[in-house]
């Protein structure tokens, strides 16, 4: 199956996705789970998120946003390293190298959030995790990927995860997120980010928003009727000039340069230093306003 068939199948359920589309996604999913690395990934998603069979908004969201990064990931492939005649690696521009890396970092954060959502690992996770060490190391050849395939191999070496294995499962993507032992990245608030200070009275009428990260007041769609219903002005997209709010949700990493939502801050912090006039805002103080 190419990776033109795959996004075309799954372009609609980026767009909206209930538990009826839930149903039709997950027999697809089973039923060509080993045509494409990225198929075997989201129904290891979908079985996740079904395992305690009860699937909420909040996880159908975050499905939807998996979904839309792996459409992403076929329609912009990140490119294996070039080899040459005798099958050894080429040497290619560091900074594309360096680029390759922070944008499939940024990828196995992401996983990383989502599996530690709950504050444990799982079996199923723990499996699918090891799946994803692999697929990330392969298409990487090197560290950090390879390390973090090494210590996880040797976890499964009787092919029998423990509950103490888990525990070290899950304190390895602790150390990949930066996430100290004992916190739940449910309760890991964004305390320590470059809010403005002190934060600005929120104006709505004709305001560009961007909101980033998970919030704790609902979903993105939620996020989104609220600031259009007080006359702001929704954005999907890296800030620009014309931003006037970064909202930044309530549950961010605190090692945020190293999540998938640190761009869009890295980006608003330069806005501002350069003289823009972008405010960055928490959660609680966008609500506060509305």
């Amino acid at each position: 199956m190419s990776s033109e068939e795959i996004v075309a199948l799954l372009r609609p359920f980026n767009r909206h996705l209930n538990l009826t589309d839930l149903a039709t996604l997950e027999p697809w999913l089973r039923q060509n789970s080993n045509a494409h690395p990225v198929i075997s990934k989201l129904l290891n998603v979908v079985l996740a998120i079904k395992y305690d069979q009860e699937v909420t908004g909040q996880e159908l969201e975050d499905l939807r946003e998996r979904i839309e990064r792996a459409i992403d990931s076929l329609e912009s492939p990140m490119p294996r390293m070039p080899l040459d005649q005798h099958g050894q690696p080429l040497r290619i521009p560091a900074r594309n190298l360096v680029r390759n890396i922070e944008k499939t970092f940024d990828q196995l954060s992401g996983i990383c959030l989502g599996v530690l959502a709950d504050g444990k690992v799982s079996t199923e996770e723990a499996i699918a995790f090891r799946k994803w060490s692999v697929e990330f190391d392969e298409a990487n050849h090197g560290w950090p990927f390879d390390v973090i395939r090494q210590r996880v191999e040797r976890i499964f070496e009787d092919e029998v995860v423990s509950d103490e294995e888990r525990e070290e499962l899950a304190d390895i993507m602790r150390q990949i997120i930066g996430q100290p032992a004992g916190e739940n990245v449910a309760r890991d608030r964004s305390t320590q980010l470059p809010f403005d200070d002190p934060m600005p009275r929120v104006a709505f009428t004709g305001s560009g928003f961007i909101p980033t990260g998970k919030f704790a007041y609902g979903t993105r769609r939620k996020v989104e009727a609220a600031i259009v219903a007080k006359g702001g002005i929704f954005e999907d997209k890296m800030p620009t000039f014309s931003t006037s709010y970064l909202v930044i949700g309530e549950f961010v990493s605190r090692d945020w340069l190293t999540t998938q939502y640190g761009r869009k801050i890295e980006r608003a912090v330069e806005i501002r230093e350069k003289g823009g006039a972008l405010s960055i805002i928490s959660e609680k103080h966008f609500v506060d306003h509305l």
